[in-house]
């Protein structure tokens, strides 16, 4: 790291910024003291962004900001704890800025994830945010660190320049797609077979082996993911047994849906050769202002059922309100997101992810600095192949920084 008259390049920025005579700078996060400063910052910089499930996680978490002195016990007995592993930066006593560093159980051993990097915005281009990002790679070198995780909108310009420069490569990109509501009740005159919603009377559609789905058949759907989600993303999101085995509350909260009517699952599969080769889930909503669908093809057969499964879907929800239609889908997975496509879901936003080996650092190089010998670079079908250059002008604290 670059030092001048013997202090870092944090504190010489702390020390111009803190000239009210206060203490300001990067120092580890305290969840006690830090919480409401880190969930005000959080809503301010990814209030609009965040789906349902997102925000529900930032209400808990703001609930447990008025906690006080208790906040440190529950927060150690609740999936939050690991979200308070990081640095702020504080001028005075207000939390201008945030980075978490945890590690990624997922990536094996060695393996970090860096989220939740935010500036408020009336101290943003002012190096903050590249200053976090290097307090958290310094951290994450003095464990022994191997490689580094993080994700990031893709329409962010400037902080996907600013981690280009600090030498993060793009390795995928997941895509929030959604068919707006209220979307046509009736197929489309003149369609044919390709009509874009198959009311079909509760049949699948003509040559599509579909089958509804028991829930004893969990094993096999997880084999199912292990193959169907990427490498990259199953380092931040392990496919893990205990998320597909269907415990009895599990069980009891789907019946108690289904039977209230307030939301209703149905799960089908497709099965090749004895073995599960795609899944359709569909979470069909009466009250919840959306429906929810997830689809799984294994590599070795896509192109060949992606079609015939979207249609299944919107043919299951033909009867419930002409809310949008929400599915997330991997932009490696071309084939699924052209039948989204060609059925009216449009891409709300790409979340890319962004790796950095450390193993293969230049010797002498800690600070994470970029520079020379450093690149972007986007794999096939990555989503954002369109711009892949980072080095266009930005300087990388626009909104990140």
């Amino acid at each position: 790291m670059r030092r001048a008259e013997g202090r870092t390049l944090e504190e010489l920025v702390g020390r111009v910024i803190g000239e009210k005579g206060e203490l300001s700078g990067i120092r580890p996060i305290e969840p006690v003291l830090d919480m409401r400063g880190v969930v005000r910052l959080i809503e301010e910089g990814f209030g609009t962004e965040l789906n349902p499930m997102a925000q529900e996680t930032l209400r808990d978490m703001r609930r447990l900001s008025r906690m006080g002195w208790l906040l440190g016990p529950v927060l150690w007995m609740s999936a939050f704890e690991g979200l308070y592993s990081g640095f702020v930066w504080t001028e005075g006593r207000r939390v201008v800025g945030n980075v978490t560093v945890s590690e990624c159980r997922g990536g094996g051993p060695g393996c970090w994830l860096v989220s939740n990097l935010v500036v408020d915005p009336a101290y943003r281009r002012r190096g903050i945010g590249r200053a976090l990002v290097k307090k958290g790679l310094a951290h994450i070198l003095s464990q022994n660190g191997r490689r580094v995780i993080l994700q990031v909108r893709g329409d962010n310009r400037a902080a996907v320049h600013l981690y280009c420069e600090m030498g993060f490569a793009a390795v995928d990109t997941l895509l929030e797609m959604r068919l707006p509501g209220p979307w046509p009740a009736q197929p489309e005159a003149g369609e044919g077979d390709r009509s874009r919603y198959l009311l079909s009377g509760g049949q699948p559609p003509a040559g599509l082996p579909l089958r509804w789905r028991h829930h004893d058949e969990w094993y096999d759907e997880y084999l199912l993911s292990r193959e169907a989600v990427p490498a990259g993303a199953q380092r931040v999101h392990p496919v893990e047994c205990r998320s597909f085995r269907p415990t009895w509350d599990k069980r009891i909260l789907r019946w108690f849906g289904n039977w209230c009517g307030s939301a209703r699952e149905f799960r089908l599969g497709i099965e090749e050769k004895g073995k599960l080769s795609a899944t359709l889930t569909v979470w069909a909503a009466r009250r919840r202002p959306y429906h929810r669908l997830e689809i799984m093809v294994h590599p070795d057969h896509r192109g060949k059922w992606e079609g015939g499964l979207v249609d299944r879907a919107l043919d299951l929800l033909y009867p419930y309100p002409r809310h949008p239609v929400c599915v997330e889908a991997y932009a490696a997975h071309q084939e699924l997101v052209k039948a989204l496509e060609s059925r009216g879901f449009v891409t709300d936003w790409e979340l890319v992810q962004m790796e950095l080996d450390l193993t293969k650092r230049s010797p002498g190089r800690p600070d994470t600095g970029g520079g020379a010998g450093y690149g972007c670079a986007w794999p096939a079908g990555a989503g954002v192949a369109r711009w892949a250059s980072c080095g266009e002008g930005q300087d990388g604290s626009n909104g990140a920084d």
